[in-house]
């Protein structure tokens, strides 16, 4: 339905609009402030996201690519227990680029989910384990009128991450993976398949006051069996980077927990195998330099110091 007077491109632009402003008011509040009811339940607010610049990001469609991506996550949980391992949850997540070409990537995501944690306790390698279940809805920014294109995904899986960056040591892992079943994957209405992604960044932190230093090597990968015509969502990457953390001592209220996981980063990524049918290599690049900045608090990851 769309209201008098509004046309959908402006609708989706006001979703927009008051998406961000909402969430940009709740995440200002300090984690101190988050309510505990008399039962023990508990609302979290978390953020992540990214922007970075890619010369080629491995694509056939604009060579040189030389864009600017960034997405940005709000999320808010509420805990029906105790312990923290069983919630229903929210998020809106608005992602640009600086691309026209990608008009797709120019969007507004809503996502309803429920999330279960089941291992609790002091085993970090292992307490960020997450399974999942959610339903996702996007708002293009930039659709063409005669485009056709799936704005509702149904998915469930699990996911894990893992990093010792905090910890008093000089050889640093950060790992993280999603496994899961995507009913359109926002691309086909029978797209209905497994699709398994993740990385891994092994690397060197020299001894440093108050800031983090990482010079790693690291791995990425994308795995669909059932789509190998996709060869964007199958392959096996490989490189090197380097990340810098400003200030790594933040505790206290959410600002500066945001701060603590906020990151400078640059890397070189050569793609080592395409795990499905191979493209046309002679259209596509097949080393990437990208440069960027993240941040994230860190709920996303059970870590809670």
């Amino acid at each position: 339905m769309i209201v008098k007077g509004i046309t959908a491109k402006k609708r989706i632009d006001l979703i927009f609009i008051l998406g961000v402003a909402g969430c940009s008011i709740l995440f200002i509040v300090p984690t101190s402030a988050q309510g505990t009811s008399q039962q023990g339940q508990t609302v979290q607010f978390d953020l992540q996201g990214d922007a970075h610049f890619s010369r080629y990001n491995f694509t056939d469609i604009r060579i040189p690519y030389n864009g600017v991506d960034s997405w940005m996550e709000f999320k808010i949980a509420y805990w029906l227990n105790d312990t923290k391992t069983l919630s229903p949850y929210l998020s809106i997540i608005p992602t640009l680029t600086s691309v026209s070409e990608f008009w797709w990537q120019k969007n507004v995501q809503v996502v309803a989910g429920l999330q279960w944690y089941p291992i609790t306790g002091d085993m970090r390698h292992l307490r960020s384990i997450r399974f999942f279940a959610l339903i996702a809805r996007r708002a293009y920014l930039d659709q063409p009128g005669d485009v056709q294109q799936e704005d509702v995904d149904a998915q469930f899986g699990a996911d894990y991450y893992f990093d010792d960056l905090f910890e008093d040591k000089r050889l640093i892992s950060i790992a993280w993976s999603n496994a899961g079943f995507r009913n359109t994957n926002f691309s086909l209405d029978d797209y209905s398949a497994f699709l398994w992604t993740g990385n891994i960044k092994v690397g060197i932190k020299p001894e440093l006051r108050g800031c983090i230093l990482l010079a790693y090597l690291f791995s990425e990968w994308a795995y669909v069996p059932k789509h190998k015509k996709h060869w964007w969502e199958n392959f096996l990457r490989f490189g090197g980077g380097v990340r810098f953390y400003p200030k790594s001592d933040g505790s206290g209220n959410f600002l500066a927990r945001s701060f603590k996981r906020f990151h400078i980063y640059a890397e070189v990524l050569h793609n080592i195998a395409w795990l499905g049918d191979r493209p046309n290599v002679d259209a596509i690049e097949e080393t990437d330099f990208r440069v960027g900045l993240g941040l994230s608090t860190g709920g996303f990851f059970r870590d809670q110091r």
